[in-house]
């Protein structure tokens, strides 16, 4: 599944023939790649087999992808953990907060390099709108820039700028397009939370 497919942005330009639709595909394939290296996470729905965390000592144990759909199985040291059924299991884990994807045990994970693993499934089920709209936005930014010139850097006091030849040579300095857009996708960016080993 991607985050915006061909069709939504045919639909979004008003685009009704398929004459342009391999340079489209291209453009929102490149959108698509954007938005989850921007968001450095995977955002639709996806299964992952056996993941290694590190035990941190504590009751938490904070997921890489979330949301949380579902958790097939957890390990520890090669020996599975059942889930918590009800407050009185003392051995087991339950999850704790989908929207964050974070796992709670009874007690505590036990403290160790890469000694739990957890398969479960995670992401949009259905992509969010705002999500969406982002996605079609950078997509219709992409088949604008084209091969032609864009501002590569620009400044207020005595007015100067420099341009770009086409969106290679813009190298690194590639920003998203509206700091609207750019303020969405940053709630859904990859959150890091500080702790020690």
């Amino acid at each position: 599944m991607a985050l915006v497919t061909l069709s939504e942005l045919k639909t979004f330009l008003g685009i009704t023939d398929d004459s342009q639709d391999t340079v489209l595909q291209i453009y929102v394939d490149s959108a698509n790649v954007f938005v989850k290296k921007y968001c450095e996470r995977d955002l639709e729905e996806t299964s992952y087999l056996r993941e290694q965390y590190d035990g941190s000592g504590t009751a938490e144990l904070v997921l890489r992808q979330y949301p949380l759909i579902s958790v097939e199985g957890v390990w520890v040291e090669g020996d599975e953990l059942d889930e918590s059924t009800d407050n009185t299991d003392q051995d087991g884990w339950y999850i704790y907060k989908e929207e964050t994807g974070i796992l709670r045990h009874r007690l505590y994970w036990d403290r160790a390099r890469g000694n739990i693993e957890v398969s479960y499934t995670a992401g949009y089920e259905t992509v969010p709108s705002d999500l969406k709209h982002c996605c079609l936005l950078i997509s219709s930014y992409f088949r604008n820039m084209g091969n032609r010139q864009g501002i590569r850097s620009e400044s207020l006091g005595s007015y100067a700028y420099s341009l770009a030849n086409d969106m290679a040579s813009m190298g690194g300095d590639l920003t998203i397009p509206d700091v609207v857009v750019k303020n969405i996708l940053n709630r859904y960016r990859m959150r890091y939370i500080g702790g020690v080993y």
